[in-house]
This record gives structure tokens, sequence and C-alpha cells, in this order.
């Protein structure tokens, strides 16, 4: 297992990074990484359809037990996202208009999910699991008391705002 999910995620995410960081950044102001650009915009469409590819069997062999588990969104948004990304700055390149602010917010949602992907492979070790499933309680806990404080928040807004109305 290690070998078929775990060191081509590993690979993955260092193009990913790699791109991202180095060279798409890079590439708008140098024309020369343009093949360097190309190349590994390449290798990452490749690498998320088999990642996706990965998460489709294991969705036809769960059924829908498969959307239970939080962690599976973030394994099939990851790579979604980077599709998503390499096929806009495709359009992009072909002369379609591409809103730099809807580019910049898929990159940073393709990065934070990417990271979030890199998290979640780590519950296929015993030594770092149970750390992941203390950080998913947490976050469940914390679910309710945030809900809490959204209710005391909105009701201390709603007061001033009839005290401001009222100036």
């Amino acid at each position: 297992m290690i070998y078929f999910i775990i060191m081509p995620f590993l690979v993955f995410h260092a193009i990913f990074i790699f791109y991202m960081n180095l060279v798409y950044e890079n590439s708008l102001k140098d024309p020369d990484l343009e093949v360097p650009n190309k190349v590994l915009q390449s290798f990452q469409i490749v690498f998320a359809f088999y990642f996706l590819s990965l998460e489709v069997r294991q969705t036809f062999k769960q059924g829908l037990v498969y959307l239970k588990n939080i962690w599976n969104y973030v394994d099939i948004f990851a790579p979604t996202g980077v599709l998503i990304l390499h096929f806009m700055h495709i359009a992009d390149d072909y002369g379609y208009y591409i809103d730099i602010h809807l580019d910049r917010t898929v990159l940073a949602l393709s990065t934070l999910l990417m990271w979030m992907k890199l998290i979640t492979s780590l519950r296929l070790f015993r030594s770092t699991s149970y750390l992941l499933r203390a950080i998913t309680e947490v976050v469940k806990d914390m679910g309710v008391f945030l809900f809490v404080l959204l209710i005391v928040i909105t009701g201390f807004g709603d007061t001033f705002l009839k005290l401001s109305l009222g100036n």
C-alpha cells in the first residue's frame, strides 16, 4: 500500500510545491520556463487522475459509507483542485480569460487541500493515526462550541445594532 499511495503522493506533492512556488510563479515573467511549466503541469495532471481513480475505485467498493469519513472529501478535492487549476491555466494559454482573483483562489485552496491530503496520508501509520483521530475529535467538539459562540456574537451584534440605530 505504501508504494501505491504514499510514495506516489509524496512525489506528486513535491512536484506540486516545486511547480507552484518556483516554476509557475516565475513562468509569468520568464518565457524560458515555458517548457518546464508544461512538463510539470503534465506530470501533475497525470498524478491527479491517478489519485482520483484510486478514490473512485474506493467509492465503488465502499458505497455511500465512503462519504461518511470527512478525510475522504480531502482525498477527492485535493486532486480535483489541482485539475481545475491546471485546466484553468491551459484555458488561459488558449486565450480564454481567467480572472486572476479566481486563479489565486483556486491556487490557494488547491495548496491547502494538498497539504491536508499529506496530513491525511499519515493516518495509514500507527504512530500518527491516533494523532489525526485526536484532531478530528477536537474539531468535532469545537463545532458545537463555535456554534454557541456564533449565537452569542450574533446576539451582541444585534443588540449593538439596535443601540446604534437609536442614535
